[in-house]
């Protein structure tokens, strides 16, 4: 996604390699992000956790009890990106728009 991004020159509102914050605001919370935190290990992710000091100097804000900053992280706006792709795949792909489903159907592990 980001080669084809940077090949094609979409802008970074297509696609923005910014990262992303998730915010604890309890106790609970901070659990949720120390947890996330272990998934990330799990998989080799990137990640940086911020104590209620660092979460405030990002913010401005006193609410927030902990973060994880994951610097990876792509903020996408799915339709510009769909309309990008389909524009690089021109003359290999037929995209159609507003057209209903041809065939549904369940599968018994995930419901659909």
């Amino acid at each position: 996604a980001v080669e084809l991004a940077q090949e094609k020159g979409w802008p970074r509102e297509v696609l923005d390699l910014c990262g992303r914050y998730n915010v604890a605001m309890s106790p609970e919370g901070d659990h949720h992000i120390l947890d996330y935190a272990r998934q990330l290990d799990q998989l080799g992710e990137e990640y940086r956790l911020l104590d209620r000091g660092g979460i405030a100097d990002v913010t401005g804000s006193q609410a927030f009890s902990a973060a994880i900053f994951m610097p990876g992280t792509a903020m996408v706006q799915p339709a510009a990106y769909i309309r990008g792709l389909a524009d690089a795949l021109a003359g290999n792909v037929t995209l159609y728009e507003q057209s209903p489903p041809w065939h549904s159907s369940r599968m018994a592990r995930v419901g659909w």
